[in-house]
């Protein structure tokens, strides 16, 4: 006898549960605002590589030597 009165109540805590579940889930689906997703990602242009200006040669022909590297100081 006590199988078939507890049965009922077992099924009503079931749909109850069951029930607050799935409004709990439909209600938060509503004011949950999603930015859209992008899958591919941003491309942009390659940027051209920065070529170094070569310096300019040494004018030579007003020296008096030929000499161009530094000078050892002693301190």
């Amino acid at each position: 006898m006590t199988i078939k009165k507890t049965m009922p109540a077992y099924r009503m805590i079931l749909g109850a549960f069951f029930l607050t579940a799935v409004m709990a889930v439909g209600c938060n689906e509503g004011t949950e605002k999603k930015e859209p997703v992008n899958d591919s990602p941003n491309v942009t242009a390659p940027v051209p590589p920065v070529t170094d200006t070569p310096a300019p040669p040494i004018d030579t022909s007003k020296m008096k030597e030929a000499s161009t590297r530094p000078v050892k100081t002693t301190d």
